[in-house]
């Protein structure tokens, strides 16, 4: 039996974009960065996160640039043919969880419940 899955821990690079399709599916995208120790200096590397339906509405209304966040799901590659007729392809990580790791601080929870 084969088995995809994947956990992250970073930093949201940007806040997330939402895409709302003709069908009614909700889409959210944005980035994560993790970053480990290297031999002079920690080394960053960038994740592009996808979530669909509610994960998606919930990431879009919550999830923030700068926000810690633990994502889980399976990693999966988008593949594509571009104008040149070259093949490209890019990961990604399909999310079923995102969860905020941020703490909100007493001010924020006085404005609005999480």
């Amino acid at each position: 039996m084969d088995f995809n899955k994947i956990i992250i821990i970073g930093h949201v690079g940007s806040d997330p974009e939402l895409h709302e399709f003709p069908s009614g599916a909700v889409k959210a995208s944005f980035s994560v960065a993790t970053s480990r120790k290297g031999k002079n200096e920690p080394e960053t590397t960038w994740h592009n996160v996808e979530c669909w339906s509610k994960t998606a509405e919930i990431a879009g209304e919550y999830i923030h640039k700068g926000d810690k966040v633990l994502v889980e799901g399976e990693q999966l590659e988008s593949k594509w043919e571009n104008t040149k007729g070259e093949k490209r392809s890019r990961p990604y990580i399909s999310a079923f969880r995102v969860i905020l790791q941020t703490s909100k601080t007493k001010s924020d929870e006085d404005d609005e419940p999480f």
